[in-house]
């Protein structure tokens, strides 16, 4: 928590905080644009607080979404109709994930642009001002970040560990207590904060992990990585599996979402082009920036080019 709360106070400008939407419809009169996301905002178990809807933004502020998610691949009959409803009222919708990006096209006949997560729109360079030059182990370590409990992603790292001889670091019990975390990995750094993670990716020989972001990260820093899916099926109703591959579907990395059966030595020898990726992110980022600034009437600006 106090790295958390250090990285808050250094490192971001924000607002004073308006937790409630009695307080935001109060304050929002002053501005012209009310902007949601990204992230699982949409996910279908935050629909009955009614929040990140937006639905009570005034009439005439402008409602923007920039890279939202759904954070699952289909929407259940009976919240389709909730779901089109606020759709309908947002004036410039974009989405993180091609999943996404169906679900609106069948609920509301619309194309919506897929656009990069912040972590990717911001440039890589403001990224590297986080990374320390010292890494939290000096020797060559495996990272292993999973949000999930599934046993046979540990497994795999342990043969990774074993077939390159690298520890493995480990940031256990991330969302929630998971009995195959207990005596695995060989450190266990307590005390990280983002800029931490970022520093940990940044320097890892290999990343193995669940998480959408540490594989965002993974791309941006170039690691070697291996992803999985978080849960064992997509039929599980909390299923976010989609957000991943959609990612490396765009960065031409789908084979590095992997079933941890896999066999390591031939993946090994399966080097990722991260020049390619790097061509692919910067695209991406590009088309995101033109997006975001349109959609808040800035296009004098991008065609300056001076954002």
């Amino acid at each position: 928590r106090e790295a958390f709360d250090r990285f808050i106070k250094t490192c971001l400008f924000i607002s004073p905080d308006w937790g409630d939407k009695i307080s935001i419809a109060a304050h929002i009169k002053d501005f012209n644009y009310a902007l949601v996301g990204s992230d699982q905002v949409w996910n279908p178990m935050n629909l009955g607080k009614d929040f990140y809807t937006m639905s009570f933004i005034p009439m005439g502020i402008k409602r923007v979404a920039y890279a939202p998610s759904f954070g699952v691949a289909s929407i259940s009959e009976r919240q389709k109709e909730k779901i089109k409803d606020y759709l309908l009222k947002i004036d410039c919708i974009s989405i993180r994930e091609l999943s996404g990006q169906k679900i609106i096209k069948e609920l509301i006949g619309k194309e919506v642009p897929v656009v990069a997560d912040p972590t990717i729109l911001m440039p890589f360079e403001k990224w590297e001002e986080f990374v320390s030059v010292h890494p939290y182990k000096k020797k060559p370590y495996i990272l292993c970040y999973f949000l999930g409990t599934i046993k046979s992603h540990r497994e795999f790292a342990n043969r990774l560990k074993r077939k390159t001889g690298i520890d493995i670091i480990s940031l256990p019990h991330s969302d929630e207590i998971c009995k195959w975390d207990f005596n695995f990995g060989d450190y266990t750094p307590l005390n990280v904060g983002p800029q931490e993670f970022v520093n940990l990716i940044a320097h890892a020989s290999y990343v193995c992990t669940d998480s959408f972001h540490a594989t965002v990260f993974s791309n941006l820093f170039s690691r070697q990585f291996f992803s999985f899916s978080r849960y064992a099926n997509d039929d599980n109703i909390a299923s976010t599996n989609s957000r991943i591959p959609s990612l490396l579907s765009i960065l031409g990395n789908e084979g590095r979402y992997v079933d941890s059966s896999i066999d390591i030595a031939d993946n090994l020898l399966d080097e990722i082009n991260f020049k390619c990726v790097k061509k692919k992110i910067s695209e991406l980022r590009h088309t995101s920036r033109e997006y975001l600034l349109k959609s808040l009437d800035c296009d004098g600006i991008v065609q300056q080019g001076n954002l």
